[in-house]
């Protein structure tokens, strides 16, 4: 069924998956600017994020907005 196969595909996607998507909210958290010196506020945009499972790549496009204090 096209269906079905189709919302495997987009289910298997790392950040769908419970231990992969634990790894990428811990690599979040880890490169954030939130622990930085001086940062007053930040805010992360909308990841961009392509997965083809066929070939097996998964990128994950990241990007913050953050304010330096005095």
């Amino acid at each position: 069924d096209y269906m079905r196969t189709r919302a495997s595909y987009i289910t298997s996607r790392p950040s769908c998956l419970a231990g992969l998507r634990d790894e990428v909210n811990g690599l979040l958290s880890d490169i954030s600017p939130a622990s930085e010196p001086g940062i007053r506020k930040y805010f992360l945009s909308p990841p961009q994020e392509t997965w083809s499972p066929k070939e097996g790549r998964y990128s994950l496009q990241l990007e913050w907005t953050y304010e330096i204090g005095d």
